[in-house]
């Protein structure tokens, strides 16, 4: 890369909870770029001390893009999670306003592409923090364990269907099964609080609980990639779940893949990669 280059690019990069938007912005930083952080209020929880940040209430779209406009960035990066407890109390602006009118369902997918939009339409580039910090992912074929057969590989067929037929609907990345029965689909909670939820539900009697993980079929990976990382295999682990399906190269490891096989092992816990069809 240019020094040319390198002077004519600014990041705004906008963060929520977690670790993560901390290391794009230092990665950022240490290559050269200039980097201007928005701590989203009751989000973000890293220490941005070393940067230059302001901190702005969730759907405060325009105080955000008056910021980063401030600053004069070119480059956007939406990075970390958002408690959809925070999202539930949110004080929209106008622009916000208007992209939760704009549609009859309000669901994730459908809500970041639109502020993605609003803030290309400001004249931002807006760019998938993978393109910072690329994340492994499983390939093609993947397995950690002999091959699904029996209410196994039906359980599995049935959770790839059930996740493409809801894809519409823009809710739920994951689901448990088992023996036929979805036990419970990823809603408002996030996924770690879905897998508590339907741990009282799962037979230990029965064939084995299935975790499933997968991206909405039409879903913009700009902005929502589906995550898995060692935090969601503890939750696994207390809920006895024991195969796990992730959907090949579209599902993103929030560690490298030889900590997750290595922390899949020691709970016992297949895992497999899977795609639509």
């Amino acid at each position: 890369m240019t020094k040319k280059s390198l002077s004519l690019n600014k990041y705004g990069v906008i963060c929520g909870a977690g670790q993560v938007p901390l290391k794009i912005a230092h990665i950022l930083k240490n290559q050269g770029f200039s980097v201007h952080i928005v701590k989203l209020a009751g989000e973000a929880n890293a220490d941005y001390s070393s940067f230059s940040f302001v901190e702005i209430q969730i759907g405060q779209l325009e105080k955000i893009s008056e910021y980063f406009v401030e600053e004069k960035c070119t480059d956007i990066i939406f990075s970390g999670k958002i408690h959809q407890s925070s999202i539930a109390h949110i004080n929209p602006d106008k622009t916000l306003t208007s992209i939760l009118a704009g549609s009859k369902l309000a669901g994730d997918n459908y809500i970041l592409e639109a502020i993605g939009a609003y803030f290309k339409g400001q004249g931002f580039d807006v760019i998938s923090e993978d393109q910072v910090l690329p994340r492994e992912s499983l390939s093609q074929n993947y397995r950690s364990s002999k091959i699904a057969e029996g209410r196994i590989k039906e359980d599995i067929d049935i959770g790839i269907e059930f996740l493409s037929q809801i894809s519409r609907f823009d809710v739920g990345q994951s689901l448990i099964i088992q023996s036929g029965r979805v036990l419970a689909l990823e809603a408002a909670e996030g996924t770690d609080e879905m897998i508590k939820r339907a741990s009282a539900l799962i037979d230990p009697d029965s064939s084995p609980a299935i975790f499933m993980k997968m991206a909405k079929i039409g879903q913009s990976l700009m902005h929502d990639l589906p995550v898995f990382g060692l935090n969601t295999i503890e939750f696994l682990t207390r809920s006895n779940i024991k195969i796990v399906c992730l959907q090949a190269e579209k599902c993103k490891l929030a560690e490298p893949l030889v900590q997750i096989e290595a922390a899949m092992l020691r709970a016992d816990i297949s895992l497999y990669a899977v795609n639509y069809e």
